[in-house]
């Protein structure tokens, strides 16, 4: 098994600076996550999520969350010319969609998860991790979670409570319908 590369936290930043620049035009939001955002010393990718810009329409002229969007238009044209290199999974399979893709940017790991608006703040707080933190946070509680209160669950990026979808349009109120008050990414370990 090869050695997973790591770099120092204010080399990664920087890559992963210059990739959120990239995406700027196609994405409505993104944060870089993962160890960087928690300020791990070394880190071994990049995750960066992002709500990307919708430019296509359903039938019924809503935006379509499932269409190629402009993000991973861009994606595949960089992978053309060499800005970035597809890599495989954890499960050896090459992914690039238009929810998430594992990418190489300079040769460094680079993952980019695509969310919808309702989706964020649950989302941004499962990729920020630790690994660990975020198994503690969906585990539901008859589990022996110790986030998600009793009858809560998150399915699809959203945390669930009896069946009803909870609005949690950022990180903070995944904390707030838990009842817990918020956790620093630093100290999410």
């Amino acid at each position: 098994m090869s050695q997973k590369t790591r770099l120092p936290l204010d080399q990664a930043k920087g890559l992963a600076v210059e990739v959120c620049q990239l995406f700027a035009p196609y994405v409505e939001r993104q944060q870089i996550a993962g160890s960087i955002r928690r300020g791990s010393v070394m880190v071994g990718d990049i995750e960066v999520c992002c709500i990307a810009r919708q430019d296509s329409e359903n039938l019924f002229g809503d935006p379509d969350p499932d269409a190629p969007h402009g993000l991973l238009r861009f994606i595949n044209e960089g992978i053309r010319d060499g800005t970035f290199e597809t890599r495989p999974d954890i499960n050896g399979r090459v992914s690039v969609g238009s929810k998430m893709a594992w990418l190489k940017y300079r040769g460094f790991a680079l993952d980019v998860f695509c969310f919808a608006p309702e989706q964020w703040g649950v989302g941004l707080l499962i990729r920020t991790g630790s690994a660990a933190f975020s198994e503690a946070f969906v585990t539901q509680h008859q589990l022996g979670g110790n986030f998600l209160r009793a009858g809560q669950s998150v399915k699809g990026w959203r945390i669930w409570n009896t069946g009803i979808a909870l609005d949690t349009p950022e990180e903070i109120n995944c904390f707030e319908v838990c009842g817990r008050a918020f956790i620093a990414p630093e100290d999410r370990t």
